[in-house]
């Protein structure tokens, strides 16, 4: 006994001078990584320019905290939504398109306090699946075993495809609006070239497919969820899937994150899950009592920031959950009273959208957020506050860089020299945190606050790594 406590103990050594070395090259490779990332202070200054410039909210996603009102959207359940961007017919804001079991595609105007149809699309045969948008393109796929092209500034039906045998359930733009895909309960994927109107290959996957993605930029990977409970990754190029990734339940649907590296999936397990395509596997899930996931052709969503996750339930109730922690954030209840087929947030933040099998949809606010400012208004508070010499927004945005006290605790709350500014570090909860370890993840806030409004930004994901100097320890992105 006394021999084996002896090994064990020597075991117990060795395996601590393992782990000590383990920290100490992760320790190097964080030090050579932040080094690397590095930027100038001249490319910080572009970077802000081409921030305040871009004519686009430059706010975080708030949460849901209202019914502004609910609507009758079409003459049966509403399958599909999508938010119309970049079209040159309709230059304002907050435009939604959405397909029925009434075989039509409408598009909306949507307020704080109304829905006006501006147009329908009435050519398909059967009910309307799915909807995908590119500029004045308008993309939707049908149960009558056809997808069908139009172009919204002149409401013309340009393309009809035909060729599956089933009940197509998913279409999307490919790359550029001259191909798209389709994915269909015929067990195949046909990619289409929508200039000659032609199926140009049909990818052979073995199962129903349910819904499929494209990441932007990347014209030849398609990757689709399917009824067997697969996750499957294609090379257009060719005929097999690359690989798969087998789930616990019927995959009802595929979101791609802001990232481009992570992919949301829902099934029929009742769970939504979190992949990291450079690996390859699941990463988090997300899951609550009494969510129930009510048909194969339920979507979830991902906030426009990539900061939520949103699936509507069986019995009515939208679920929120935080991206990182995985915890609820919020249950939207009282709008809907059967499952909840799709929801999609506005790409402003300004709206959220649900609908469900009674033929519903609702929008949800916070519309009136004090908060909520476009990079516009914030060009134009900030030069004002500029001329008040309250802050110099370059070294905020990109000081992130805070001072050590002593050897056990690094202080990482820190505020500007203006009452009006407040520069405060949290954890992934929210919560103030006092010091930080390395590696530990992060959430960056720059508060400001005056007599005419409110501006709150947050930058999220930061990872804490060590500084050039035993004095400082520096806090970067997932990018660098």
């Amino acid at each position: 006994m006394i021999n084996k406590a002896k090994d064990a103990e020597k075991l117990n050594i060795e395996n601590e001078k393992i782990v000590r070395l383990q920290d100490e090259l992760r320790r190097k490779e964080l030090e050579v990584a932040a080094r690397e990332m590095r930027i100038s202070t001249d490319e910080k200054v572009n970077s802000l320019n081409n921030l305040i410039n871009a004519d686009s909210p430059v706010i975080l996603a708030k949460l849901p905290s209202q019914i502004l009102f609910t609507h009758d959207g079409h003459d049966g359940e509403v399958n599909a939504l999508k938010w119309v961007t970049d079209s040159e017919k309709y230059q304002k804001t907050n435009i939604l398109a959405t397909g029925g079991a009434d075989r039509k595609v409408k598009i909306w105007l949507i307020s704080s306090t109304s829905a006006t149809v501006l147009d329908t699309f009435t050519n398909s045969n059967a009910s309307i699946t799915s909807i995908d948008v590119d500029g004045d393109c308008l993309l939707a796929s049908s149960s009558d075993f056809a997808s069908r092209l139009w172009t919204i500034n002149d409401s013309r039906l340009r393309r009809t495809f035909t060729g599956h045998s089933s009940k197509v359930t998913t279409v999307k733009f490919l790359g550029k609006p001259s191909k798209s895909v389709s994915g269909s309960y015929d067990r195949t994927i046909k990619i289409w070239d929508i200039n000659k109107h032609v199926c140009i290959r049909t990818l052979f996957a073995g199962s129903s497919c349910n819904d499929l993605v494209t990441r932007q930029g990347q014209e030849s990977e398609v990757i689709s969820g399917h009824f067997d409970k697969s996750i499957r990754f294609w090379d257009v190029r060719t005929d097999s899937s690359a690989n798969s990734i087998q789930l616990q339940g019927k995959i009802t649907s595929l979101t791609i994150l802001p990232n481009s590296f992570q992919l949301l999936s829902s099934d029929r397990g009742d769970t939504l899950k979190l992949l990291d395509l450079r690996m390859n596997q699941v990463i988090r899930n997300y899951y609550a009592d009494g969510f129930k996931i009510g048909c194969d052709w339920t979507r979830a969503c991902v906030s426009p920031d990539g900061e939520y996750v949103v699936a509507g339930s069986s019995d009515g109730i939208v679920y929120i959950w935080n991206t990182l922690s995985g915890k609820i954030e919020k249950e939207l209840k009282g709008a809907h009273t059967s499952n909840v087929n799709a929801c999609s947030w506005s790409p402003n933040c300004q709206y959220f959208v649900s609908c469900d099998k009674n033929k519903k949809f609702a929008i949800w606010g916070p519309y009136n957020d004090p908060n909520f400012m476009s990079r516009m208004e914030f060009m134009q508070k900030r030069q004002m506050i500029d001329k008040r010499n309250l802050i110099d927004f370059e070294k905020i945005l990109f000081l992130w860089e805070f001072h050590v006290e002593n050897q056990g605790s690094t202080v990482v709350n820190a505020s500007a020299t203006s009452p009006e500014i407040r520069l405060r570090i949290t954890d992934s909860s929210g919560q103030d945190v006092q010091g930080t370890k390395l590696g530990e993840q992060l959430q960056l806030r720059i508060e400001l606050k005056n007599e005419d409004s409110a501006l709150d930004m947050q930058a999220t994901h930061l990872i804490a790594m060590s500084g050039h100097t035993q004095q400082q320890i520096a806090l970067i992105d997932h990018k660098g």
